[in-house]
């Protein structure tokens, strides 16, 4: 009776990193930017994860951002007074 495996001599390939992840380059450009409010769209990505990971992404770098999910659409604001809007 033949095996349903079978076990291949191989190396492990290295890991690759793809530099800066795609929420990382979000914020870099909407801290460039003067806009005050945005809706962001991430190709193939549903509005909960882009706004999970816009949400660490802003956590892990420090920044004085919000997110804000209505339905669909994702939005990022900075925070400009006490409520994050001017």
């Amino acid at each position: 009776m033949a095996k349903e495996y079978r076990l291949i001599p191989a190396e492990v390939p290295h890991k690759q990193k793809g530099g800066k992840n795609v929420y990382a380059s979000i914020l870099d450009e909407f801290s460039a930017s003067d806009e005050a409010s945005v809706r962001v769209d991430v190709a193939g990505r549903k509005a909960t994860s882009v706004a999970i990971g816009l949400r660490n992404a802003i956590k892990a770098a420090g920044l004085h951002f919000t997110v804000h999910r209505r339905g669909a659409e994702v939005f990022l604001t900075t925070n400009l007074g006490p409520s994050g809007y001017e």
